[in-house]
């Protein structure tokens, strides 16, 4: 699928489209470059949408909305933000 030009043009665009948006929020929240929030932007999109697509192809028992909160949560505020039980 992704072998096809025109397919994986529309998803690289999309790719870079939602990219930059979110690096738009991190640079305008944060101290860091604009080369360092598209960095950040490429990873957080890569993160939503391989987690989207493991979420879509698996027989989860998380319910969508609890999936989105869980991916929004360690997207935004890292790992740090799920305390192990003590």
């Amino acid at each position: 699928m992704l072998a096809d030009p025109l397919i994986s043009e529309r998803i690289e665009k999309f790719n870079a489209q939602l990219s930059e948006a979110i690096a738009a929020v991190v640079v305008a929240d944060t101290p860091l470059t604009e080369d360092e929030g598209n960095l950040l932007g490429r990873a957080l999109a890569g993160l939503s949408q391989v987690s989207a697509r493991y979420w879509a192809t698996t027989d989860s028992a998380v319910p969508q909305q609890t999936a989105i909160e869980l991916i929004s949560l360690l997207a935004w505020r890292g790992i740090a933000r799920f305390p192990k039980e003590k």
